[in-house]
């Protein structure tokens, strides 16, 4: 497993690792009836104890801000195990607003920031996340 072969390999002392959670719940199923996905990719990620860091939850640049859209977030962040944090990275301006940072305040998830799009000031999770890309 990657998972385990990573954390011999390097310093478990030195930072929590970040994966990126599965197309198959972010774009595929864009967020709904994707429950048994979800809980195998967090499984999958049991060697990695408490250095498991936050999951990056990329949606696809098609995913607006709708009603129906901020539902389908809402629920699933609701649905998350317990223990498990989320790091949202919305690529459609749409997300981007107070709605929606309230929305990830209320479900314990951060925005993740990204070093290549400009972005509104956000503050108010308990954890950030943040992509570099070079």
């Amino acid at each position: 497993m990657i998972v385990d072969t990573h954390c011999h390999l390097h310093d478990p002392a030195f930072a929590d690792i970040r994966e990126t959670l599965s197309r198959a719940v972010t774009h595929d199923a864009a967020l709904s009836g994707c429950e048994a996905e979800f809980s195998a990719f967090v499984a999958s990620l049991d060697p990695l104890g408490e250095k498991r860091g936050p999951l990056l939850l990329q949606l696809p640049a098609e995913f607006r801000r709708t009603d129906d859209a901020h539902r389908k977030l809402s629920t699933f962040l609701g649905r998350a195990p317990s223990g498990v944090k989320l790091a949202v990275e919305f690529r459609d301006v749409s997300w981007h607003g107070d709605g929606t940072y309230e929305l990830l305040r209320e479900k314990g998830a951060a925005l993740a920031w990204t070093a290549w799009r400009e972005l509104p000031p956000h503050r108010g999770s308990k954890f950030r996340g943040a992509r570099y890309r070079p």
